[in-house]
């Protein structure tokens, strides 16, 4: 009788055990995802974004980039970890810009200001604002990573 307590003590030992370890992290996914504030400009189709200045602003902050063109295509040249694309829509251009953020230091109502001004230094155009974050945990909230994101 002692051996079949002994044996029903190790397996159910054994079968806690197991669950730990795939609760501890050991069965996550390994999605990845990034912190920071989506902001989209519309400019007109004929407006010259060629050689214009992108200003990214975070909580007074700033870093300047720069739109170039390359070829026949529109690209973004930013620092930082900020990224953007230029793309058509409908009838204007839309400029999609990713300020990045870092999710130790994101915090709610942070001010973002994101400025795209042409080559003469008009303003083409401009969003800024307060921002709320969301978190996201896309492997669990055990497993990480943990990133904030917002929309302006």
């Amino acid at each position: 009788m002692e051996a079949m307590s002994f044996l029903r003590t190790l397996l159910l030992g054994s079968a806690a055990a197991a669950l730990s370890l795939q609760v501890a992290g050991c069965g996550c996914t390994m999605v990845g995802c990034e912190s920071g504030v989506d902001v989209t400009l519309f400019v007109t189709a004929d407006a010259p974004l060629a050689g214009s200045e992108l200003r990214i602003c975070v909580n007074g902050a700033c870093s300047t980039g720069a739109i170039v063109a390359d070829g026949d295509q529109l690209v973004c040249e930013l620092e930082g970890g900020h990224r953007c694309t230029i793309a058509p829509f409908e009838d204007v251009l839309s400029v999609e810009v990713h300020v990045w953020v870092n999710e130790d230091e994101a915090e709610d109502n942070d001010q973002i200001l994101v400025t795209l001004s042409a080559p003469d230094d008009s303003v083409l155009a401009e969003q800024g604002g307060e921002v709320v974050y969301q978190e996201s945990e896309p492997n669990g909230a055990m497993c990480g990573p943990t990133c904030m994101n917002a929309t302006l």
